[in-house]
């Protein structure tokens, strides 16, 4: 058994890379000095002294796959819910198999090896729950990116209960309808600014309810469907829901192809879009006959469970079927010509009686 495994989650769509669309290849895949971020995140987990490395992949994941062959592990995260779900993917691999796990975000390849060492110093000194890295910025630009709210104050012995009174500020242009907040408590591990805090933690998420008037309405930005295709394979179709209301919700979408084969659904998902937000939506498509012209109607519903509509058409004419279907035409078309020539002319019209 391993006594440290890392996970590096690596399923994301790299929407925010793309103007809120899937990317082309997936986020750990752009390149950084020549090579995919993912390439850096390994390295450095492995100079880290971490041998056993497990990659959680979804979209696209076969161009992931295809690069590192069986220098990592995979677990495959099939529909985007979260980074805890996508670190539960993992778990399948690991159990059994790993004393202790460290889960990497795939877009943060540059975390010294030094910093990992010292998480794992720490960890094994204070033998916290869960250990988590921070790090302290006089610059509040970097706020943006999350915030640990420390209290220093107070300590429990062991088998000590006590209350500690807590205050969540909300933001002014917080969302209507709730508003998350993590509360831990932690063993404190001083840091100065710029330097890297290690600190064990247990905590809670609250939801604080936000006042206001809530609206949760969405648009269909885009809708692509290719206009034809000429070979029996999947056809990618994907849309942009663009949240126009004033709070996050979950928003549903499906296809709904229609042809003289009869009609089928395509189910995208759901996807939380956050106000002012949009998110992609995505599909391969096999259609059971494929061939013909082929009516698609998008329908999202939002938050407010209003159901909003985009057509787009499609026409499916596989050369596999096609020219074997002209052939057949163009070889009946001969068959007849060659049999009328061969006809004999006395039986073309009426014969003439003799007198």
């Amino acid at each position: 058994m391993e006594k440290y495994a890392a996970v590096i989650l690596a399923a994301g769509k790299g929407t925010r890379m793309n103007e809120g669309l899937a990317s082309p290849i997936p986020k750990v895949m752009f390149p950084i000095a020549g090579k995919p971020i993912a390439f850096w995140d390994i390295q450095l987990i492995r100079d880290a002294g971490i041998e056993k490395v497990v990659l959680v992949v979804g979209y696209k994941k076969e161009l992931v796959q295809d690069y590192f062959g069986d220098n990592v592990d995979y677990a495959v995260q099939e529909q985007q819910l979260g980074t805890g779900h996508a670190a539960a993917a993992a778990r399948p691999l690991l159990e059994g198999k790993a004393e202790n796990v460290i889960v990497f975000y795939g877009d943060n390849p540059l975390y010294k090896p030094e910093t990992v060492r010292q998480l794992i110093e720490l960890y094994e000194k204070e033998n916290p729950t869960i250990a988590m890295l921070s790090v302290e910025f006089d610059d509040p630009k970097f706020w943006a990116f999350g915030r640990l709210i420390q209290d220093k104050e107070g300590s429990l012995k062991s088998k000590q209960e006590k209350i500690i009174n807590f205050t969540v500020n909300v933001s002014a242009d917080a969302d209507p309808g709730g508003h998350y907040a993590g509360v831990f408590v932690r063993k404190v591990e001083s840091a100065t600014a710029g330097q890297v805090g290690v600190a064990g933690r247990v905590g809670t998420l609250v939801l604080v309810t936000v006042p206001g008037q809530i609206t949760k309405k969405a648009e269909i930005k885009d809708f692509e469907v290719p206009e034809s295709t000429f070979k029996i394979q999947p056809v990618d179709l994907s849309a942009r829901v663009y949240n126009s209301g004033n709070t996050f919700y979950e928003a549903k979408a499906e296809i709904e192809s229609s042809s003289i084969w009869g009609t089928d659904k395509i189910d995208l998902g759901s996807h939380v879009i956050p106000h002012q937000n949009s998110r992609s939506y995505s599909a391969s498509w096999s259609p059971k006959i494929p061939f013909g012209l082929y009516k698609l109607t998008l329908r999202v519903t939002d938050g407010d469970g209003t159901v909003h509509e985009k057509n787009a058409s499609a026409w499916i004419l596989p050369y596999e079927i096609v020219v074997p279907f002209i052939i057949i035409i163009i070889l009946i078309i001969l068959a007849i010509v060659f049999a009328l020539r061969r006809k004999p002319k006395d039986q073309i019209g009426p014969t003439p009686q003799q007198v």
